[in-house]
């Protein structure tokens, strides 16, 4: 490795440590300046609604962005260092989740590859892996339907969910990455 390409590696490598602490200091910043938001009720993507939600918007794209550079750098690293292939791929995947969101504010298409994923799997005769990703799509589908209904206001009291919206959505981003990760595993990996 020549000096140029160990230092452009760096470069890369220093995108991804300043992409995380610069995506959640911009996002409280933001949410700190909206007039209602409340972190502990709303999820982060909500920030990107409306009338300032361009800055949310940006946010999620400038982060994206460094970690696809992290990713291409982790990629072009020695395995030693990177670890497996699977490593930059999904980081990868989850800066075009990033990207994605500031393109597209509400992303549903995740749970319909899950499924999809899944008749992939039963086709293959692979069922334990179509059950997990029958399972992970149609429980994505109802975090999905369930924060819906925990940011909407009650109309009765005490039979809303909005006081746990916020902790629900990072649940729910559990629930999303463990779904993406697996989907990286070889077969004989697989639960």
């Amino acid at each position: 490795m020549t000096h140029e390409s160990a230092r452009a590696l760096r470069a890369k490598a220093v995108c991804g440590v300043v992409a995380g602490p610069a995506f959640v200091i911009a996002f409280a910043a933001i949410g700190a300046r909206r007039s209602g938001y409340d972190w502990r009720r709303h999820a982060v993507s909500s920030l990107a609604d409306g009338r300032g939600g361009w800055a949310q918007r940006a946010d999620f794209m400038i982060a994206g962005a460094l970690y696809c550079v992290a990713a291409t750098g982790l990629a072009q690293s020695p395995r030693k260092i990177a670890g497996p292939l699977v490593v930059p791929a999904i980081i990868l995947g989850a800066a075009v989740g990033l990207i994605g969101s500031g393109a597209i504010p509400i992303v549903a298409g995740i749970p319909v590859a899950a499924l999809t994923c899944a008749g992939s799997a039963a086709r293959g005769r692979e069922y334990r892996w179509a059950t997990y990703c029958a399972g992970s799509g149609i429980g994505m589908i109802g975090t999905f339907l369930l924060f819906g209904a925990a940011s909407q206001p009650a109309s009765c009291d005490g039979c809303s969910l909005e006081p746990i919206g916020g902790p629900h959505q990072r649940g729910r981003a559990v629930m999303l990455g463990s779904c993406r990760f697996d989907a990286f595993c070889p077969a004989e990996a697989r639960p």
